[in-house]
């Protein structure tokens, strides 16, 4: 059997690795130009994603399942992908009820999180799914194309497949270098995350632009919103030096923070809404789309 998938970001990987692993032959198609919001410089993962300070539903299994894949490409691909262990996740007392959180305060400390290098582990995922499967090429339209297809475009969805429910966020990350002092966490989150990578090398994020005109990046906006979200809980940004900025559109569904995951029609199947799980999702929904496809 076999099947085109079309996105190349966290869900179009996992979804085609799983498959791949059952013996279907997969053709990924994405374009280079158009990076998604899975090009970032690191991705967290851990149970407790965002701002309300509770468990995320199936995080357990889910988390799991991420970190067995990610150890599996760090094996058998010899990259390097997770940069630190731990995360500080500030004003999150209500995290204090979950047995695998220490508390100083309002601050919770989750020692199991980890950091995630993006680019190594998209690299990995597309080494161990193998490279003779990649198709560069943009996509217009799915109405000439025949057998199986899993859509998994992120925000190529808005031209590819309109769904009403989704959402689109614009997201803007960078990094650069800080004298910073050490710490034993990799990440602290509050309003955005400063990440640790080493050295005097740390990583800020991110916007969360509701309504943006472009998709482009936009240095300057992107540097004034981060660094008005992390400088209150953290410290100066003024003296980052030799910025480099990244830029991608998430996409999520606007009831409910789970991803959608289905069949559209007779040959036709859908991954997308990771929003900001994408890490913390994409193996778990990746596995049980892969066997709806198979049965």
């Amino acid at each position: 059997m076999s099947c085109i998938v079309i996105g190349s970001g966290l869900a179009g990987l996992s979804v085609s690795y799983f498959l791949k692993k059952c013996g279907y032959e997969v053709k990924i198609i994405s374009s280079s130009k158009k990076p998604g919001a899975s090009n970032i410089f690191v991705g967290i993962l851990y149970r407790y994603p965002g701002r309300w300070g509770k468990k995320s539903k199936f995080a357990d299994e889910a988390f799991l399942m991420s970190r067995e894949l990610i150890d599996e490409v760090e094996v058998k691909t010899k990259r390097k992908v997770i940069i630190s262990t731990g995360v500080i996740k500030r004003f999150s007392k209500r995290l204090k009820r979950f047995s695998d959180v220490k508390m100083d305060g309002d601050d919770a400390y989750i020692d199991d999180a980890v950091t995630i290098d993006m680019f190594q582990y998209i690299e990995g995922l597309k080494d161990l799914i193998g490279r003779d499967c990649f198709i560069d090429r943009e996509i217009d339209s799915l109405e000439d194309m025949k057998g199986i297809k899993v859509v998994a475009a992120g925000y190529g969805m808005k031209k590819l497949l309109p769904i009403n429910k989704l959402i689109y966020r614009k997201g803007q990350q960078y990094m650069g270098q800080k004298k910073v002092a050490v710490s034993k966490y990799g990440t602290m989150v509050g309003k955005g995350h400063v990440s640790f990578l080493g050295g005097d090398k740390i990583c800020l994020g991110s916007t969360y632009e509701r309504e943006f005109e472009s998709d482009v990046l936009d240095k300057e906006y992107a540097e004034a919103e981060i660094r008005s979200r992390i400088e209150p809980w953290y410290e100066s940004l003024e003296d980052v030096k030799n910025k480099e900025f990244v830029c991608g559109v998430r996409v999520g569904q606007n009831d409910s923070y789970l991803p959608l995951v289905g069949k559209i029609n007779e040959d036709t199947y859908v991954f997308t809404g990771l929003g900001s799980r994408g890490l913390l999702y994409h193996a778990y929904y990746g596995k049980i789309l892969s066997d709806l496809i198979r049965s």
